[in-house]
């Protein structure tokens, strides 16, 4: 919404490179985007052209600050207000976006998932209308709806990080309060850049993702094995305990080859160690493979794999009930998560074993959060609609999940999370690849291979590593004004 003789003009320049940043060259200042759209920052100015600052312009302004804080039980109080008609904490009247519409860019419509009420009670709070663009989990659609004219407000990303940088402006253009205690500070410092963050999310939100251990009740029982709590109770709750578990449900008798151990595709059982492909370190991406315990670990999964109860097969989901433990995602709790077609009675769930024992295993997940686009209409808007969208008190858990149990343990394991005990995950072969130019099935497919060779694996595939994170710290300055 912007005041009488004001207006924003958006500078975008898209150019589409057909080459990937790893094969340009070593200038910095002679970059491609790795077949990304590059959008320029916007430039406000007023109706004579000269540029207005953030204090000149009312285009930006605060997020609701008001509403309910994430506890430890999920007992949350929305306390959202009276419509929206006050001013908020930092000063910013949330009646002046009134009649106003957010773009929100997203990979599932709220029709779809338990988001639905929580949009249309925004809309009616806020009298701020919600539109919604369905699109992939990939930055060059919403790069192209910019490009093409499109205003889009809002995105998530997830685990298209550093490569959505191309389409996202700083965070502190929606105005949020970023003192409120519901945001994950976390993800404030992980996406700072040139002082300023781009990306924004709550704690322990419904949209929270931490890896987490699945296991079919009926198949452990069958197989005569104690179940994850049972070890942890011993003091065991292990990587070993885990391989046993997998081992004897893939040796039940009488069952048939079509019952497997476990199924392993996305690496949680390493990231829950601290061991990723692309790792962060003071604000830079870094080479993960050079973190000693990496190679040993990845080693063991490898072990399993040669021994014959691991399936990386597409066709041994657990949601098809024949295989016994399998690391995901909090998702996989939720009604409408890749379980939803399963026996949820037979669903059990518990933490990420420890490496070893006397050790705790940590956090970790595709990277997710969310950001104001460039060129945005109204930041601010965006900025009230992510405060509220995000609040998890405004949602009605119960019904999200696949049971009470379901919902309490999901927020007892996402709402402690910090950088301390968090490893984000970065990879992604939609984004990510075609950013670096690695490609990144030689590192994910290494445990299908000699257990003895993975330590020589991993340093015929570092140089290749060491050049992909180069490229993502230089794309990550090119798109933020960064200069090395």
């Amino acid at each position: 919404m912007l005041n009488t003789g004001k207006k924003i003009i958006a500078l975008m320049l898209a150019v589409i490179l057909v080459f990937s940043l790893a094969g340009c060259s070593n200038v910095d200042d002679d970059m491609s985007s790795g077949g990304i759209v590059y959008v320029d920052n916007e430039v406000y100015v007023d109706a004579e052209g000269n540029p207005i600052t953030d204090e000149d312009s009312d285009t930006t302004g605060d997020g609701d600050t008001q509403g309910s804080n994430q506890t430890g039980n999920n007992q949350q109080t929305n306390n959202s207000g009276d419509g929206g008609s006050t001013n908020t904490t930092n000063g910013v009247d949330p009646a002046k976006y009134k009649d106003t519409t957010v773009v929100f860019a997203t990979t599932i419509l709220s029709e779809q998932d338990e988001s639905g009420p929580v949009v249309d009670a925004f809309e009616k709070k806020y009298e701020i209308t919600v539109e919604e663009i369905l699109v992939g989990d990939n930055v060059n659609e919403i790069a192209g709806l910019i490009a093409s004219g499109t205003n889009v407000d809002v995105m998530r990303t997830c685990s298209d990080f550093p490569a959505a940088m191309a389409v996202l402006q700083p965070i502190t253009a929606a105005k949020l309060d970023m003192t409120d205690p519901i945001w994950d500070k976390s993800v404030f410092e992980y996406t700072t850049f040139g002082g300023e963050p781009y990306c924004c999310n709550t704690i322990g939100n419904i949209w929270t993702e931490n890896a987490c251990v699945i296991y079919s009740k009926n198949l452990l029982q069958r197989a005569n094995c104690a179940t994850p709590e049972e070890y942890d109770k011993a003091g065991k709750w292990t990587w070993d305990a885990y391989a046993a578990i997998a081992k004897a449900v893939d040796n039940i008798d009488g069952l048939g080859s079509g019952i497997r151990g476990t199924y392993v595709d996305d690496l949680y059982l390493l990231g829950s160690i601290g061991c990723v492909l692309y790792g962060f370190e003071d604000g830079k991406f870094v080479n993960g493979l050079k973190d000693p315990i990496h190679a040993e670990a990845m080693a063991k999964i490898a072990s399993w794999s040669k021994e014959g109860f691991v399936t990386n097969s597409v066709n041994d989901p657990f949601a098809k009930g024949n295989t016994g433990i399998v690391c995901g995602l909090g998702w996989s709790l939720k009604k409408n998560g890749s379980n939803a077609n399963y026996n949820w009675n037979d669903i059990g769930f518990y933490h990420m074993p420890a490496y070893k024992e006397g050790m705790t295993a940590g956090g970790t997940a595709m990277f997710k959060a969310w950001g104001i686009c460039r060129g945005s209409d109204n930041p601010v808007g965006a900025g009230l609609f992510l405060r509220y969208y995000l609040d998890c008190g405004n949602y009605n858990t119960k019904d999200a999940f696949i049971s009470d149990k379901a919902a309490d343990f999901f927020f007892s394991m996402t709402n402690n999370l910090s950088m301390e005990n968090f490893t984000p995950m970065f990879a992604s072969y939609d984004s990510t690849q075609p950013l670096t130019g690695f490609q990144e099935w030689e590192y994910k497919g290494l445990y299908l291979g000699d257990p003895n060779q993975i330590a020589v694996k991993f340093s015929q595939i570092s140089d290749s590593v060491d050049n992909a994170v180069d490229v993502m710290n230089k794309f990550v300055a090119k798109n933020t004004g960064i200069r090395e």
